[in-house]
């Protein structure tokens, strides 16, 4: 991709040719040309693309410094981590539970010394029926969420009777801020918020979560 609006976000989705088989598109990647971690000395992770409920691929950008990557990853809550080396643009992440939400993070070899791991975190969820982690997604999920990017207000609305707790979460998984007793719809400012992804983590009456990615511009 070439002449880029230095200023601008971009909305990018990422699709595979495999032996003659072309994968859905991916979930829309967020891109700033500006940002940090879009130069040679930093990894730009492009998408996460799902083979089936027990595989995930993650996808990277190689450049002249950063030839190999590891990852590594977990259910989300738990504190046991896999380790996954890549050099390749790729790498093929199996044996995840399925119905399960999983997050990683990262570290670059940069002209053969390994980087400290990156501070924040990333997340991605496997589908399936079957259920054996601490996390259960919901199943009929109906919340509205918009506008996603957004850099004043983000509305959120619920279809359901039941009441909800939001987490505004960064992406180290720091909580920012908690709203309690949600049930309609609400207003979420975010003109205090730096610019960058943030994520919203919402937990019901029954205890189910569901998480959600979002940019402020």
């Amino acid at each position: 991709m070439n002449n880029l609006d230095s200023t601008a976000i971009y909305n990018f989705q990422l699709t595979t040719n495999c032996s003659g088989v072309i994968s859905a598109w991916s979930d829309t990647i967020f891109y700033q040309p500006t940002f940090l971690g879009n130069n040679n000395n930093y990894l730009n992770l492009l998408a996460e693309r799902e083979e089936d409920s027990t595989t995930v691929r993650l996808y990277w950008l190689k450049t002249n410094l950063i030839t190999k990557v590891q990852f590594r990853y977990r259910p989300y809550g738990t504190t046991s981590w896999t380790y996954s080396t890549s050099n390749n643009g790729y790498k093929r992440l199996t044996g995840l539970t399925p119905n399960t939400f999983y997050e990683y993070t990262y570290r670059e070899e940069i002209n053969g010394i390994w980087n400290t791991w990156y501070f924040g975190s990333f997340y991605f969820n496997t589908s399936g029926s079957t259920t054996t982690s601490i996390y259960e997604p919901f199943t009929d999920l109906d919340i509205s969420i918009f506008p996603n990017p957004t850099s004043d207000l983000l509305h959120i609305k619920f279809s359901d009777q039941k009441n909800y707790q939001l987490k505004l979460l960064d992406v180290a998984g720091r909580v920012l801020k908690i709203y309690d007793n949600l049930n309609t719809e609400t207003q979420i400012s975010t003109s205090s918020l730096r610019s960058g992804i943030y994520l919203l983590q919402f937990t019901n009456d029954d205890g189910l979560v569901y998480t959600q990615k979002v940019l402020v511009k």
